[in-house]
C-alpha cells in the first residue's frame, strides 16, 4: 500500500509540475488551433476580463483602435529605434496583418499593444481588432490613468488582495508575484494576467490581456 501511496503521490506532483511550465510558458508563444467557427470563439471569449482605461472599455480581441483614440489614447510605432506617431485614421493596415503600438495618453507612456485587420481586404487602422494589450503602471500612468480589470480598481491594489478580488486566477511561481487566467477554445487560445512589482512587491506593475490567434488566420507581423 506504502509503495502505491507514494507511486501515486509522485504522478500527482508530475501533473502539477507540468499544468505550472503550461500555464507559464504559453503567454509567450502562440498556440496553433484549428478554427471552428466565430460563434464557438465568441462563447469562449466571454470568460476572459474586460480593461477599463479611465472611461473607455476594452475587450481584447472585439474593441478596436478607435475605441481607444475616442477617449484621448493616442499611438505610436517603432521604427529603426525610434518612435513615430501612428494617425489611425490615414493608415491603413493589410488583410490579415498583425501590427504593433505603443500606447499614450499625452505625453505620458501608457503601454504597449497589437492590433490586427482580420478582413480579407484593407482597411483602416482604426476599424482593426485589438488583440493583445499590456498596460505598465509606472508612477506617472498611476497618476494620468485609472487602471481597471473587471471593474476592479488596480491602481491601489496590492497583489495580496488579488486571490480575492480575482478567484479564477492562478498564481504562477516567477520571480515577481503573477496570476494568470488562460481560455483555451477550438479557434484561439486567451490569457490574462496580474503582475507584480519586482522591488516592491506590495504593487501591481503590469496587467493586460493576450489573444492568441492562429496562425492561418494572419500573416507575419508588420509594422506601418
Amino acid at each position: 500500500m506504502k509503495k502505491l501511496f507514494w507511486a501515486f503521490m509522485y504522478l500527482l506532483a508530475l501533473i502539477l509540475f507540468a499544468l505550472t511550465i503550461y500555464l507559464y510558458v504559453m503567454p509567450e508563444r502562440e498556440i496553433l488551433l484549428a478554427g471552428s467557427g466565430e460563434t464557438e470563439c465568441r462563447t469562449e471569449w466571454v470568460d476572459m476580463p474586460h480593461i477599463g482605461l479611465n472611461d473607455a472599455e476594452v475587450d481584447v480581441g472585439t474593441t478596436t483602435l478607435q475605441t481607444l483614440a475616442d477617449h484621448g489614447f493616442q499611438f505610436r510605432f517603432e521604427s529603426g529605434g525610434k518612435r513615430y506617431p501612428l494617425e489611425i485614421s490615414e493608415e491603413t493596415a493589410e488583410a490579415r496583418m498583425q501590427y504593433k503600438a505603443v500606447l499614450f495618453l499625452g505625453s505620458v507612456e501608457v503601454g504597449s499593444l497589437t492590433y490586427v485587420n482580420l478582413q480579407e481586404r484593407k482597411c483602416a487602422a482604426a476599424d482593426c481588432v485589438i488583440d493583445a494589450l499590456d498596460l505598465q503602471l509606472s508612477d506617472k500612468a498611476r497618476e494620468a490613468v485609472r487602471f481597471r480589470m473587471n471593474g476592479v480598481a488596480l491602481n491601489e491594489l496590492t497583489m495580496d488582495q488579488v486571490p480575492d478580488r480575482f478567484p479564477d486566477f492562478t498564481e504562477i511561481y516567477e520571480k515577481e508575484a503573477s496570476y494568470r487566467k488562460a481560455v483555451v477554445s477550438d479557434c484561439q487560445s486567451s490569457v490574462a494576467y496580474i503582475r507584480g512589482d519586482g522591488v516592491n512587491s506590495g504593487q501591481v506593475r503590469s496587467f493586460g490581456v493576450r489573444n492568441y490567434i492562429p496562425k492561418e488566420l494572419q500573416k507575419e507581423n508588420g509594422n506601418h
